[in-house]
């Protein structure tokens, strides 16, 4: 996503706080948003996150994917990692990604299936996850899987 270290960054699935952890450290000097409908998760979170939240620099709120507490523009980049599987309506959280993100805005999803898939199957999730990205209005997408251990990673990118 070429984080710089000014993005203002969102999380949709922020989960325990590991990748919001990695973004505020490569978005030093910029706020990180993270947002998680599961209050168990967004406590682990905050927990693991305690002095950048403590700082302001990381907000973690408790929310769903489909209706972002934030404004239009408000975002450099937004992302979502294991999470999209979980939402209600991936199609709304997709266009509300759109939405918070500046003109020229990245987003980016990325998933690790939890046991491994015959090729064919992850083919057909990469395309199932760019046609959404295609609908919610992103552009110039990129995808790649990428073969880590124990299992492939897609990794799918578009700009606003």
């Amino acid at each position: 996503m070429e984080v710089q270290p000014e993005n203002h960054l969102l999380e949709v699935g922020s989960g325990p706080g590991l990748a919001i952890r990695a973004a505020a450290a490569q978005a030093h000097r910029g706020p990180v948003a993270g947002i998680d409908h599961s209050t168990t998760m967004l406590q682990q979170a905050i927990r693991r996150n305690r002095a950048a939240v403590q700082a302001g620099r990381v907000d973690l709120q408790l929310g769903d994917a489909e209706v972002l507490p934030y404004a239009d523009g408000e975002f450099d980049k937004a992302y979502t990692v294991n999470s999209l599987r979980h939402w209600q309506d991936p199609a709304a959280g997709l266009r509300e990604m759109y939405r918070v993100l500046r003109p020229a805005g990245r987003a980016a999803v990325f998933d690790q299936p939890r046991s491994a898939q015959s090729a064919e199957h992850l083919e057909g999730h990469r395309r199932e996850i760019r046609a959404g990205l295609e609908q919610a209005g992103f552009r110039a997408l990129h995808s790649e899987i990428r073969h880590l251990k124990p299992v492939p990673c897609l990794a799918i990118l578009g700009i606003k």
